[in-house]
């Protein structure tokens, strides 16, 4: 069966063509179809914006801002004290940044009732593995099993924290060498 040209004819045998209204009618379903999915963009985007900014003036969201702001500020001003603070042989500023990176890995805040304080840590010792020496510290646990903060001292000097269920050689082997 002849078309006209310029016409399209689809598998079903059945022929389009140009400005017929089947395609003005395709037009018009797929410039709605991008109206409407620029318009739920859009519109998703201000219902979050307005969300958020709703949340930001909750009182408790306000409340957990100031606490955050003051415990920021708390962690740049006290000192906290622990016995093990000046024993472990590594630098000072190093020993006192362990509480504060434990607190920020676990979302604990300093001003906050029950979070982690560097006199909760028990140092375990340095212990000399095959990369690096590494301090260990015992972290109180709230889930029952042990939890280990520690600190690789790189021979560049070149430092690495962590934290885990990686033990130290003594805990793990039934032995090992302090250093």
């Amino acid at each position: 069966m002849p078309t006209e040209q310029g016409s399209q004819t689809y598998p079903s045998g059945r022929t389009l063509c140009p400005g017929s209204p089947s395609e003005k009618r395709m037009l018009y379903f797929f410039l709605i179809l991008a109206i409407a999915l620029a318009a739920l963009f859009l519109g998703r985007r201000a219902i979050f914006r307005f969300l958020f900014e709703r949340l930001q003036r909750h009182p408790e969201y306000v409340a957990r801002m100031a606490l955050v702001e003051r415990s920021y500020a708390a962690e740049e001003t006290l000192t906290e004290e622990a016995d093990w603070f000046g024993t472990t042989g590594l630098d000072d500023d190093l020993e006192r940044e362990l509480p504060k990176y434990l607190r920020r890995e676990s979302g604990e805040l300093l001003l906050e009732e029950g979070s982690l304080k560097a006199s909760d840590l028990k140092y375990l010792g340095a212990f000399e593995e095959p990369d690096a020496t590494v301090h260990y510290w015992l972290v109180p646990s709230h889930h029952g099993e042990p939890t280990y903060a520690y600190i690789e001292i790189h021979g560049s000097g070149q430092s690495c924290t962590g934290w885990g269920g990686r033990e130290p050689p003594a805990h793990a082997s039934g032995g090992g060498n302090a250093a």
